[in-house]
Formats: C-alpha cells, sequence, structure tokens
C-alpha cells in the first residue's frame, strides 16, 4: 500500500468519525411557537413551544437554553432559562420555556449543546438558533385538536387550533390563555389534566362542541365535571357554555357572537394589535400595565431603604484624594525608600477600602430581608395560584439558590435592559432562581407558583344586589380576623370597602366605579401606562407597614388582568356573583423556601368569586 493511499484512508476515517462526533451532538428546531396562538401577553410569563429533533443515530444528552439579546447583540438581559434535553435517536419532541415578556421587540435566542457544563453550549451556529420576535395580543382563544387531526379543520373561523399535547402541565403558564373550544376529550396524563383544572377553576373559559356523531363529549372521571348537561356551568371562577353544534358548523360570526365576545374583558375589532415584522406598532401607549412589574419590585426595593451617613463618606472621599494626592506626591518628594511609597499607598488604599464597606453598610441595620406582596387565587384540592413580586436584600454577597414552596415554579428578574449574573432552572423535576447577588444590595424578582395553603375561613351572611350591590356581609374566621388588612368586594362595575368589627364586614353603601378606582393608582396627566406613583421614593424614614399600604390599590388593580386601556371601562362581573378582595399578612407557607434567610415580611391580596 502506497503512502499516499494509507494517507488518503486515514484522512477518511478521521473525517467519518469527527462527522459522527458531530452528528451525535446536533439538534434541529423544526418549529417554534409563541404562546398559544401565535402571539403572547404582555408582562405576563408567557409559553415558547420549541419542536426539537435529533437526526443522529446517537442520543442527544445535553440541555438548551433561551435568553434574551440586547440590542447591541453583545449580551444578554435578565437571566438565562435553562433545562435538560434527553432525545433518543431519530426522535423529536416538544421543549417549552416559560420567559417573561415585557415588550414585543425584543429578541431571543436558543442555544444548545451536549452535557450538563452551559458554557459549552452554543459554540457553534449549528448549536444557536434566532427564534422570531413575539408578537404581543390579547389573552388567546384556541380550539384544542386531537395529536392526529387534520389542523386545518375548523379553518376560516378566526379561531387557532393547538395541538393538545402543547397545553402546559402547570397552571403557572397559562396566564396568556382566555379560552378554549373543546369538541373531544384529550388524552391527556395526569399533570396535563390537573393543569387543565386548575386553569378553568382560575378563570378559564371552556366552549363544548358537539362530535361529528351530535353528542357531546363524555370525559373520564379526572375531568367528570364536565360532564354535566348544563347549557352554562360555573367551575370556581370559570365558565363552561355547551353550544349545539359541530366544528364543522362553526363561523366567524358564531365565533365573534358565542364565544370570543363572552367574559369579562370583551374580545372586539377596536381591541386588535397591529403587528408588523413581529414588532409593536401602535399599542406602547395602550399597553396597560406596561411598567406594572418594575415599578412594584422598585415599590419593593424602597422598603430597605439605606439610610447613610453622607456627611461621613464626603468627608472620608476628600481626605482619600488629598491622601493620593498631593499627599502621595509630597511624601515622594522626600526621597524616602520607594518601598515605604508602596507601602503607604497599599495601606491608604485598604484602610479606606475597609472604613467605605462598614459606613457604606450602615443604615441596613445589617439584616437579610426579604419583602414580597402577591395575589392568590382559590385552587380545587387546598392549592393557590399565587403570582409574586419580591425583592431579597442581604449583607453577605454569594450565589443564592432561591426556591418558594409548590408547582410549576416559574421566575424572571423583569428587566428590560440589564443583565443578570444567574439563571433559571426550568428542569420540570426542580425549578428553582440561582442568583449572584453583591453584599449589602437587592435582587427584585417576579414569580409565579402553586402552592397548598390554609382554607380561607369566610362565610357569606348577606348578598342581595340588582344593578348595584344593595348590601353584602360576610363573617371571617379567627386566624383570618388577625391577617386581615384590607377589605374589598366588587359588584358589577362598581368597588366597595368592606368595614366592620369583630370579623363581620359589611359593605360601604356607596362604592365606586372600577374606572375611577384604577385610575388613581397612576399619576395624573401621564395616562394609564404610567408607573404606579410610590411616594416611598422621597421618604428618609420608611415604615414597613406604611409602605405595604401602598401597594393594596396596585395589587387590586392588577388582579382584575387588565392588558390594555379599552378594557377598564367595559369591565362588568355577573349579576350572579361577586368578587371577594381581602388583603392579608403573607403566611409562612408562601414565604422564601431558600437559602435567603432572614426576616420576611409580606402581603397576600386573596382573589376569589363567591355565588348569590
Amino acid at each position: 500500500m502506497s503512502r499516499f493511499t494509507l494517507f488518503t484512508r486515514t484522512a477518511a476515517v478521521c473525517l467519518a468519525a469527527g462527522l459522527c462526533v458531530d452528528a451525535a451532538q446536533a439538534l434541529e428546531i423544526e418549529e417554534v411557537q409563541w404562546g398559544f396562538d401565535g402571539q403572547v401577553l404582555q408582562n405576563r410569563f408567557n409559553l415558547l413551544s420549541v419542536l426539537v429533533s435529533n437526526p443522529s443515530a446517537e442520543a442527544f444528552d445535553g440541555g438548551m437554553s433561551l435568553e434574551k439579546s440586547q440590542f447591541s447583540g453583545s449580551g444578554s438581559v435578565g437571566v438565562v432559562l435553562r433545562q435538560p434535553v434527553f432525545l433518543s435517536p431519530f426522535a423529536k419532541k416538544w421543549v417549552q420555556f416559560h420567559p417573561f415578556i415585557d415588550y414585543g421587540f425584543s429578541e431571543w435566542k436558543l442555544e444548545w449543546g451536549e452535557g450538563r457544563d452551559p458554557r459549552r453550549w452554543g459554540r457553534s451556529k449549528e448549536e444557536r438558533y434566532d427564534v422570531n420576535k413575539p408578537r404581543l395580543g390579547p389573552a388567546a382563544y384556541v380550539i384544542l385538536n386531537a395529536p392526529d387531526e387534520l389542523l386545518h379543520r375548523g379553518k376560516g373561523t378566526g379561531l387557532k387550533g393547538m395541538d393538545e399535547n402543547l397545553f402546559p402541565p402547570i397552571v403557572t403558564a397559562t396566564d396568556g390563555l382566555k379560552g378554549i373550544v373543546l369538541d373531544h376529550s384529550p388524552r391527556w396524563q395526569r399533570p396535563r389534566r390537573t393543569a387543565f383544572l386548575d386553569w378553568l377553576h382560575r378563570g378559564g373559559e371552556l366552549h363544548l362542541l358537539k362530535m361529528d356523531d351530535g353528542t357531546y363529549p363524555q370525559f373520564p372521571a379526572p375531568l367528570a365535571d364536565l360532564n354535566a348537561p348544563l347549557p352554562v356551568q360555573n367551575l370556581g371562577q370559570g365558565h363552561i357554555y355547551r353550544h349545539d353544534r359541530t366544528r364543522a358548523e362553526m363561523t366567524a360570526e358564531f365565533v365573534k357572537q358565542s364565544i370570543t365576545h363572552r367574559g369579562e374583558k370583551p374580545r372586539d375589532g377596536d381591541q386588535k394589535i397591529e403587528v408588523q415584522y413581529g414588532v409593536q406598532t401602535n399599542n406602547l401607549n395602550d399597553a396597560y400595565d406596561s411598567q406594572f412589574d418594575s415599578s412594584m419590585l422598585q415599590t419593593l426595593k424602597a422598603m430597605t431603604h439605606p439610610d447613610h451617613n453622607w456627611a461621613v463618606i464626603y468627608l472620608m472621599s476628600f481626605a482619600y484624594l488629598l491622601l493620593i494626592f498631593p499627599g502621595g506626591y509630597l511624601l515622594g518628594r522626600r526621597r524616602i525608600d520607594y518601598r515605604i511609597m508602596i507601602a503607604a499607598l497599599l495601606g491608604t488604599i485598604t484602610l479606606f477600602s475597609v472604613g467605605f464597606s462598614i459606613v457604606g453598610a450602615r443604615g441596613y441595620n445589617e439584616a437579610t430581608a426579604v419583602n414580597t406582596v402577591a395575589i392568590a387565587r382559590p385552587l380545587p384540592g387546598g392549592f393557590y395560584d399565587i403570582a409574586a413580586w419580591s425583592n431579597a436584600f442581604v449583607t453577605r454577597g454569594d450565589d443564592y439558590l432561591i426556591v418558594h414552596p409548590g408547582q410549576g415554579r416559574l421566575y424572571s428578574t423583569c428587566q428590560s435592559h440589564e443583565g443578570v449574573a444567574g439563571f433559571v432552572n426550568e428542569d420540570p423535576a426542580e425549578r428553582f432562581f440561582a442568583v449572584d447577588i453583591p453584599p449589602y444590595s437587592s435582587r427584585t424578582f417576579a414569580h409565579r407558583t402553586k402552592a397548598a395553603g390554609q382554607p380561607l375561613d369566610v362565610q357569606v351572611d348577606s348578598f342581595v344586589g340588582g344593578n348595584l350591590l344593595e348590601s353584602f356581609t360576610v363573617t371571617l374566621g379567627p386566624e383570618l380576623q388577625k391577617s386581615l388588612e384590607q377589605g374589598y368586594v366588587v359588584y358589577g362595575n362598581m368597588i366597595y370597602r368592606l368595614r366592620g368589627e369583630k370579623g363581620r364586614l359589611t359593605a360601604d353603601r356607596r362604592g365606586q366605579k372600577i374606572n375611577a378606582f384604577v385610575n388613581t393608582v397612576f399619576q395624573p396627566g401621564y395616562g394609564m401606562n404610567a408607573a404606579p406613583f410610590s411616594p416611598l421614593n422621597n421618604k428618609d424614614e420608611i415604615d414597613i407597614e406604611e409602605s405595604y399600604q401602598y401597594t393594596f390599590q396596585q395589587l387590586i388593580t392588577r388582579s382584575f388582568d387588565f392588558t390594555q386601556t379599552k378594557q377598564v371601562p367595559k369591565f362588568q362581573l355577573p349579576t350572579d356573583r361577586a368578587r371577594l378582595l381581602l388583603i392579608t399578612t403573607l403566611p409562612t407557607e408562601f414565604q422564601m423556601s431558600s437559602e435567603v434567610l432572614g426576616e420576611q415580611n409580606g402581603r397576600v391580596l386573596y382573589c376569589f368569586d363567591v355565588f348569590k
């Protein structure tokens, strides 16, 4: 065998081996879908579904990350979302992330790679994928399709079809979903069935159609509550509607009149959002709570208010500058040993570094603290759907693991421009937020979870109302009496303050329209998209109890789930129910259960409907 033949065969073997290694490490992105209908809900945790395939004969065992890119493309914004991915040879599956979306023009990218070390992911362009920009829209109405069903069935009705297997297995990921149309019983495992029922109990709309044989679908035992032969049925805060027609008989007019116009938030033509090339074009000024999350987090951060001795700091700074120059210059002119010069310089720097550290830390009482506000909605089985905002202040810099009780935990720093040294682990088996917090500083974040909690001991004694609320009285249990701070009741388009003693609360005779109540949250003259005003920013002394008072109206406003200004004057609860809003201290079962220790303070708004 000639040297040339031996060389060419060796090169071929090496090339083949390299191709095999590359193939073993390669994943392909076949499809990416934002939200439930191709759009996302602004200022909420949203769904991103990614269909990945492994075209090689080797199993892929690694991970995938999602991050929001800075406008310059030089780094990421907020924290990176990561999760492990295992894919058998020639297999494919859907991977779901849950990013927090603030603006529609954000750019996102996926990276992946073998192994569990994320520093090795995305090293080649074959391991990176630029995701199309999310399109902002209202909460979605979709029609669920069975996996083997033709997606074009029902086309032309104005409803987007969605594979039933893309319904998320956690209720905390369903903020962007308003209503579902069904004409069959989905073949779901327990997590998806539970998440579906939780979504419905929390306030979702289910529209049932007849099957092709003219009968309504029958659901198995876990979903047996859906089999009641009623044209309209309430389930928790959700609604079930039965329509006397099949999917093939649906028309665009029927969908507009009987499906998407039901509920508290009409979805008429003037509510649509124009989108061009995936970028928001006309609703930045119309986005209702475009700055709610960042503003609430800033309010919480202001509760740990520094009280520095600025006179001492300025004096030390002036003395430090004088010692460096002309002090260093004058010392050098004395022609002393250069080693003494260096030692004097290092000593001055060390002394003042320690001094600034000590003086700068004062005013925080040198105590780790966590402040939280939350909205909790009851779910079946003694659980609550929780949306919360927190600020964690630490005195010792470290990498912290932030975890809360419950299932389906989602985390975000709600950053629009800056990167954060940390990541969110989206592994369904273990969700947490890992972040680097410098000493004597804070980290703000929002989170969602489904957590177990004590049942609310509330008894409705009187509930009479027609066009307006005539009388409403409730009695609270002993534990709820101790923790209650404020109470309200919503009826129709009015909100009434609850007042009383010894646990018996009665609604005020005169209420306030929701539109007027909501408008007082924002700075006058700046429109409804302005950030809520926090008087804490101008106070030297901060009282924690008083500080939380400023968040109550913001929390109540957020509980209505308005996303556009046009929805506010149209808000109207059906007259067969009232909505109770009870603000209490944050119970321990909703508090952080991770490494960030210290004092935890918080308030929670319980939000639930009661019926006549």
